[in-house]
């Protein structure tokens, strides 16, 4: 299968939220640091690594699907499941005769030996060369196109909302030593990483398990004084979560301005059965603080609609403040019983048809006040992380990134040095996509 001189070949496929990928990087740089060759999950890979997603059965089911394609393509492949899948119904995924190994999240970073044992056991010593891993701590498997580094800061949540299953598939509040974040974070600038952003399941309650010392703001102002990253980015935050003292922090261009603040309904009712820890009047106030102290702001919301006892009246409550507010970006889903839930034993679930019409009416207002902040932007000058090319035109090549205020960006350049900045002028819009030149 591989020569007696090079590692088998190995590739990660990733399902789900950052905090999976992140993870699978991480997994990438040990396994590469073993002595196995990396490869994109769709090249022949002696290896594959599939990091499940089980927020919902599709999740489940998506897993499932791409299992049996990545061992059609290899049938003597070593294929692996590994995630959130894998640690809540791992039964379902070892009955699968395409899965050789299945590894649940709180083995996860044992993959590397117990793929070594696996390959071992079927054909014998494993070839290549292992690394010192502690002599390139941190280094990453380079991957065109990878212009920003996932920087895990904490895993697990202790929170029980009705409607998920991540407290059962990522157990308790963990958090990640500052100290060792801040050594992360400069190494990741060491290697040309521009912009770096911050994930976990729960990134809003960093330090819970140390009393709250440090907190999320303590970890941003100690990346912001002792490493030279040069924009910081927040993944999801929990309102309830939210520390105003963050706020305090944006005076420094160097903190992307681009929230994400799941509000799931705009009914309280519906927030207390779904064990939400927030009422909408504690929402709308911690969305105008950030619009009054961080101008230009990206603020992003998720909605489920059709959840359990759902009235149209508390649907109604929902697109009134979210008109109000004025999403730049808004994720609406529609509610799916996920089983091993509570909300999922709920007697009062809402027909799929309801859903259906209730999800359409808000993804067609999300689409207009998205388009009404891109033209915001207009004649504004942005901070741009290169991405890759985008074509070109008759000034010569494209580019294509993201904002810090999470807007995606196409300009002319002769030249750009992917994950790095790039000042730009916006001068018009192309569907999604903002048209701007260099400054």
């Amino acid at each position: 299968m591989v020569d007696s001189h090079v590692g088998p070949r190995f590739a990660v496929a990733t399902l789900g939220c950052r905090l999976n990928q992140a993870e699978s990087e991480e997994l990438e740089r040990r396994l590469a640091a073993a002595g196995l060759v990396p490869v994109e999950p769709e090249d022949a890979a002696d290896i594959y690594v599939v990091n499940t997603c089980t927020v919902t059965h599709i999740a489940d089911r998506k897993a499932r699907h791409l299992i049996r394609h990545l061992k059609r393509s290899n049938p003597a492949a070593v294929v692996v499941a590994t995630g959130c899948y894998a640690q809540v119904a791992p039964g379902e995924l070892s009955s699968m005769p395409e899965v050789d190994l299945v590894v649940p999240n709180r083995e996860k970073e044992l993959l590397p030996e117990i793929i070594r044992r696996a390959w071992e056991e079927r054909f014998g010593p494993m070839p290549g060369q292992p690394q010192d891993l502690a002599a390139g701590a941190y280094t990453w498997v380079e991957r065109p196109g990878r212009a920003r580094a996932l920087l895990k800061i904490q895993d697990g949540c202790n929170y029980v909302c009705a409607f998920c299953i991540v407290p059962r598939a990522r157990g308790r509040h963990r958090s990640v030593p500052l100290r060792e974040l801040v050594e992360r974070a400069r190494a990741l600038a060491a290697e040309g990483f521009d912009e770096v952003v911050l994930t976990g399941v729960c990134i809003g309650a960093y330090g819970l398990e140390w009393d709250g010392r440090p907190h999320l703001y303590e970890l941003v102002r100690a990346l912001l004084q002792e490493t030279p990253v040069r924009r910081i980015r927040f993944s999801s935050i929990d309102p309830a979560d939210f520390d105003l003292r963050l706020l305090d922090l944006y005076p420094s261009s160097r903190l992307c301005r681009h929230f994400h603040l799941p509000l799931q309904s705009g009914s309280d009712a519906v927030l207390r059965r779904m064990r939400r820890r927030y009422t909408v009047a504690r929402y709308q106030e911690l969305v105008r603080a950030i619009r009054s102290r961080v101008p230009g702001a990206f603020i992003a919301a998720d909605v489920i609609v059709g959840f359990p006892g759902e009235s149209e009246a508390d649907f109604e409550a929902t697109v009134d403040v979210c008109r109000e507010l004025g999403f730049a970006g808004l994720h609406v889903f529609r509610y799916s019983p996920r089983p091993g839930t509570l909300a999922a034993r709920f007697a009062d679930q809402v027909p799929e048809p309801v859903k259906k019409v209730r999800s359409e009416r808000l993804i067609a207002l999300a689409e207009e006040w998205a388009a009404a902040f891109r033209q915001s932007q207009l004649g504004v000058t942005l901070e741009v992380v290169v991405e890759g090319p985008a074509g070109s035109g008759p000034g010569g090549p494209w580019w294509e990134g993201l904002s810090d205020n999470y807007l995606r960006v196409r300009f002319p350049a002769p030249e750009a040095a992917v994950g790095r900045v790039r000042r730009v002028r916006v001068t018009g819009s192309d569907g999604e996509l903002l048209v701007a030149e260099p400054v």
